[in-house]
C-alpha cells in the first residue's frame, strides 16, 4: 500500500529528473510512459514496475498522461523523457501509428520498446501478452457457449491502439473461422471508460437477438455489467484486465469469462526484459506473455498478482 501511494505522488508531482521509483543503481535507469493512470489496471502494473526496479536494481522515470485520450500529451512526454539521461524506453502507445519520436531515439542510441500495446507497421520490439491470443480464447469460449450461432457486439478500446485492435481481430477472425455467429456492432473509444446507458439500451434494442458482448477492458465490461444485472437480461460477457472487481464480477457470474490480463506481470516482465537485454546483454528470446482464461469455475484458484 505505501509503494503504492508513493507511486501516485510521483504521478502527480510532473516530470522531472528527480520522480524516479528510487532504486540501489543509479548507473542504469528505464523512462517508462504509460497510457494513462486512472485504473487499477495501470496501477498494477506501476506495481509491477516497482518491484522489478527493486530486484533488478534499476531507476525507473515513470511519466503518464491523465487518461488514455490524451495522444498529443503522451507524445510530448515521450519527447520530453528522451532529451534526460535514460538507457532505454518503454512506451505503450495511445496512438500506434505514431513514430514522429522515434527517429530522436535512434539518433541518441536509446533502444525503444514498447510494453502492453505494440505499434503499427514499424519493428519497435513488444513486451506484454499476446493480444490477438486473448480474442481468440475469448471467442472459442464464445462460440461454445451460443453453439455457433446467433450474434455478438464488441466494445472496445480505442482501435488507434494495436493491443485493442488485435483483441477485435483475434474474435473476429476466430468466430469467422469456426462459427456462424454474426458480429451485430463494434464500437470503439472505450479506453478505461463506461458506456452511457443511453447507448446501452439503442444498442440492445436495435439488437434483441444479442447472446454475448465482447468488451475488450475490464472498466468498461464493469459499467456494461451493471447494466444488465439492473435489467435482468440475459446476455453475456467476456472481457479482459485482471483487476479485483472484474475477478469479482466472475464469480458473481456478471462476466463469464475474463482473460487474466495482469499489469502487475505486464509491469515487471518490462523492467525484468529490458534490464537483462540492454544492461546485461543477455540474448532473450522473443516472447509474450500468455493470458489464461478465467470462468466461474477456475477463478477461485487465482489472486490479483503482487498485490497484498
Amino acid at each position: 500500500m505505501i509503494v503504492t501511494c508513493m507511486c501516485m505522488v510521483w504521478l502527480l508531482v510532473g516530470c522531472t529528473a528527480k520522480d524516479n521509483i528510487s532504486i540501489k543503481n543509479t548507473e542504469f535507469t528505464i523512462g517508462v510512459v504509460t497510457k494513462a493512470k486512472d485504473s487499477e489496471y495501470w496501477m498494477s502494473y506501476i506495481s509491477g514496475l516497482n518491484n522489478a526496479a527493486r530486484d533488478f536494481d534499476v531507476n525507473v522515470i515513470l511519466i503518464s498522461p491523465q487518461t488514455e485520450k490524451e495522444a498529443d500529451v503522451q507524445r510530448q512526454m515521450i519527447t520530453d523523457l528522451l532529451n534526460k539521461d535514460i538507457d532505454a524506453i518503454a512506451i505503450s502507445p495511445i496512438d500506434s501509428r505514431d513514430i514522429s519520436y522515434i527517429d530522436i531515439a535512434q539518433e541518441k542510441g536509446i533502444p525503444i520498446y514498447a510494453t502492453d500495446s505494440a505499434y503499427f507497421d514499424v519493428d519497435i520490439p513488444y513486451i506484454g501478452y499476446d493480444n490477438h491470443k486473448m480474442g481468440e480464447d475469448l471467442a472459442e469460449i464464445t462460440a461454445q457457449y451460443l453453439k455457433g450461432n446467433g450474434s455478438v457486439g464488441i466494445i472496445s478500446g480505442s482501435l488507434t491502439q494495436a493491443g485493442h485492435r488485435e483483441r477485435v481481430e483475434g474474435f473476429c477472425g476466430y468466430l469467422d473461422e469456426h462459427s456462424s455467429i454474426r458480429t451485430a456492432f463494434v464500437i470503439d473509444g472505450y479506453s478505461n471508460l463506461m458506456l452511457p446507458e443511453t447507448e446501452i439500451k439503442e444498442l440492445l434494442d436495435n439488437n434483441p437477438d444479442l447472446g454475448m458482448i465482447f468488451v475488450t477492458n475490464a472498466v468498461a465490461a464493469l459499467g456494461l455489467a451493471d447494466y444488465l444485472e439492473e435489467q435482468e437480461s440475459s446476455i453475456k460477457i467476456c472481457a479482459m484486465d485482471a483487476q479485483q472487481d472484474a475477478y469479482e464480477a466472475v464469480k458473481n457470474g456478471r462476466i463469464m469469462a475474463l482473460a487474466n490480463h495482469s499489469g502487475y506481470e505486464n509491469g515487471y516482465q518490462t523492467i525484468r526484459r529490458i534490464t537483462e537485454i540492454v544492461r546485461d546483454h543477455k540474448e532473450l528470446e522473443e516472447t509474450m506473455l500468455q493470458a489464461e482464461i478465467l470462468t466461474k469455475e477456475n477463478i477461485y484458484n487465482y489472486d490479483l498478482q503482487g498485490e497484498p
